[in-house]
Order: C-alpha cells, then structure tokens, then sequence
C-alpha cells in the first residue's frame, strides 16, 4: 500500500522542489485522517531537506478534513480551526511548564516567542503546505483553505490524486501526484485515526468497551481488532520512513546542495 505512494509523492516533489531548496514550508498540515500517511511521508522529506540545508524544520500539524459541512456547522469548524491556529502561546510558570488546564496541542501551535504561528508565517513570507489523499470536491478541505485565505497565509495544497472540480475555487494551488480513483491509504487501518468531521482533531482509532454488541462484536474480537490496528499503524510507520529515504535519496541526487 506504502509503496504506491512513491510514483504520485515523486511527482509532487519535483513540482514543490523551489520551496523546498528555499526554505519556504514552514508549516505542513495533514488532512485527517486518510491524508495522515501522505503527511507523514512529505514531512520526512522536507525535514531531511532543510536540515541539509540549516533550516529551521518544519512544524506538522494534523487537523479532521470537514467534508460535507456547510451554514453554522462550517462556520464552527472554521472558528475551531482559527482558535487553534492564531492563539497566543500562554505565560509559562515558574517552572518553565504551560499553566494547568492549556491543552498541549494548544501550546505547540506557538512560537516560542508567542507570536500566533500563522502571523508569524505571513510576516516571513512563509508558506503552508496542505497533504491530503484525494481531492474531488474539495469541500473536505474548504473550512481549512478559507481560515488561511481569511488569514491571507501563502499555501499549496498537495493530493496523491485527484479528479478537479471545475469550480473548484482554489485548483490554482493544488498540486496533484495523479488523475484517478481514492488512493489504497484512503479508509486503511494504517492511519491509525478516526475522525468526527465536526471536530478539530482526529482520535485514535480504538475500539472500546462501549462498542461491545455492536456488529455482534464481544469482547475478545474487540481486542483482536485494537491488536490489527496497532499492528497495521506500526508497520505502515516503518514503511512511510523506508519510501521517504529512497525518494529522498533520488530528490538529493537531482537537487544537490550548491557549494
């Protein structure tokens, strides 16, 4: 399943080359949860790049895509996803620890300096990158695309495949890796997440106690499931490390560093 993400991710690269020679990603945000795997590829890419480079690495951040979401269940997902985005970084304690009841996803969207991080973006010129499986619609992603729009924050938006809608009002910033059918990572296991489309982040993809009868599942068969999952998100990790060296590798050989 890994593997066939090599030919589209390839040609992806080839086309975000510049930005990354230049340091321009600072931000990559994966499209939960199916966009979770390609994320995690182009993300060990990138860094291995910069570090040749002496750049600062990249932040990854994972957001649930918000397909089908229109009116006020919209609008709550962009207020989610501009909360978690632009936030100041809060005072630290004494000892050096965020104040009690902060989420540390909330945290770690600051700087350090505690500039919000896509303000921060927009002074540098700085870019986000987008990765998700497939784009059809597109509407999966619109709440995403409008905070940056709003936010007016550069990005690119980066598909394993994609069938274009004609309307589609931001095709000018996708790049795709193919035309066709969902990719094989959409609806695996491998992800190892599960979204609520709703909601700003995926959870882990768990079956529990509550699930039992449900499908006629007991308990043992439960288990056996949560025993499937680890194993399938275990191994796709090793697989998305193994491709992302080779097809880093290949991109080295062709983007040198300049002496």
């Amino acid at each position: 399943m890994i593997e066939n993400l090599k030919e589209p991710a390839s040609k992806i690269l080839r086309a975000i080359s510049s930005d990354i020679e230049n340091g321009n990603y600072d931000l990559i945000i994966g499209d939960d949860a199916s966009g979770r795997l390609p994320t995690l590829l182009f993300s060990n890419i990138i860094k291995a790049a910069y570090n040749e480079r002496g750049y600062a690495l990249p932040k990854v951040r994972f957001v649930a895509g918000g397909r089908h979401l229109g009116g006020d269940r919209k609008t709550a997902k962009k207020k989610l996803l501009s909360d978690y985005l632009m936030p100041l970084l809060p005072e630290e304690n004494e000892g050096g620890s965020v104040d009690v009841g902060i989420r540390i996803k909330d945290a770690l969207t600051q700087t350090e300096e505690g500039t919000p991080l896509l303000l921060q973006l927009k002074e540098e010129n700085k870019k986000v990158l987008v990765v998700t499986d497939c784009v059809f619609s597109g509407k999966s992603l619109d709440p995403l695309i409008e905070t940056l729009q709003e936010g007016g924050i550069d990005f690119d938006v980066v598909a394993i495949s994609s069938l274009i809608d004609p309307d589609l009002e931001w095709k000018n910033k996708l790049i795709s890796g193919g035309e066709g059918g969902v990719p094989e990572v959409y609806g695996s296991l491998a992800s190892g997440v599960k979204k609520n489309v709703d909601d700003l982040f995926a959870e882990l993809k768990k079956a529990k106690k509550e699930d039992e009868g449900e499908f006629g599942y007991d308990g043992e068969r439960l288990s056996e499931f949560n025993k499937t999952v680890k194993k399938e998100v275990k191994e796709s990790r090793e697989d998305v490390d193994s491709l992302s060296k080779e097809i880093f590798l290949k991109w080295r050989e062709e983007h040198p560093l300049l002496p």
